[in-house]
């Protein structure tokens, strides 16, 4: 991504300090951008579990430094496969949204070149009036079904019900071939997410939450309670829609017509610099 010219990616090694990673804090944004600094493995622990950063490619990483005992080798080895799988992420996401930038071309030329209303996830009531749902997904198991962020399963059953054609965007680190819809464990997360919401209110935090007038120009990000104190809550972090509901898989080697294709796609199910 592009911030005032300068291209970040999500997650990057310091050209100058070898001990740093620099990750952009996705909590902050849009309101804030930030850039903070993994040193350890609780570091990036914390990170991930805060979803402070996205995790999934970490797995390929550690299976890739899993083999061999001397520490320096190890540290060398992780060091070699972070910096290939950042290069693979960065082109594969460049190539998928070609593909999905072509897509979307495509049903506007059959529109007459009229404007595409796409539907990306959670405002499934506005489902009626678009002309295509692209998601994303955490992992796609080797029958096509995509496990993404939830919510994602009624929209997709709501798309079939309406005839929108239902997409899921997928880098080539998604594809897992060794495992089934029904054995994918549902992470459950912090309730304070689903309890509380964050944004960007005028003032001090005293001020707003006694009513007073905001200052002037002041801008702050709060976090509001949105039920009563007490209350309960689970936090489900996704959800499995099954192959038959999807329309097709944007890659970044092309868009998979049937998600069933996923079994003869070839995709890679071991790290690189593995054997």
């Amino acid at each position: 991504m592009n911030v005032d010219g300068v291209p970040y990616r999500t997650i990057w090694l310091d050209p100058e300090d070898r001990t740093a990673v620099r990750i952009i804090d996705q909590r902050k944004l849009p309101h804030r951008f930030e850039i903070a600094t993994l040193r350890t493995a609780d570091d990036f622990t914390a990170a991930i579990r805060g979803m402070a950063v996205r995790g999934a490619a970490v797995r390929r990483q550690l299976e890739g430094t899993s083999r061999g005992s001397d520490p320096t080798v190890k540290r060398r080895t992780a060091r070699r496969i972070a910096e290939q799988i950042a290069d693979e992420n960065a082109e594969a996401g460049r190539k998928l949204g070609q593909h999905g930038a072509a897509l979307i071309e495509d049903l506007s030329r059959r529109k007459g070149g009229a404007p595409v209303r796409i539907l990306t996830h959670c405002n499934a009531g506005w489902l009626g009036m678009v002309d295509v749902v692209i998601v994303g997904s955490d992992r796609v198991t080797r029958a096509g079904d995509v496990a993404n962020k939830i919510g994602t399963y009624q929209v997709a059953l709501a798309a079939r019900d309406n005839g929108v054609p239902f997409y899921a965007a997928v880098p080539a680190s998604t594809f897992d071939r060794e495992i089934e819809a029904e054995e994918i464990p549902i992470e459950e997360r912090d309730p304070e997410e689903v309890r509380r919401a964050s944004g960007l209110a005028e003032g001090d935090t005293d001020a707003i939450s006694t009513g007073r007038a905001h200052a002037e120009g002041e801008l702050e990000i709060l976090s509001v309670l949105l039920c009563p104190e007490t209350r309960a809550a689970k936090n489900y972090a996704f959800d499995v829609t099954p192959a038959r509901l999807l329309t097709g898989l944007i890659t970044e080697t092309g868009i998979l017509s049937s998600p069933i294709a996923v079994r003869a796609s070839g995709r890679p199910s071991s790290p690189p610099g593995s054997t």
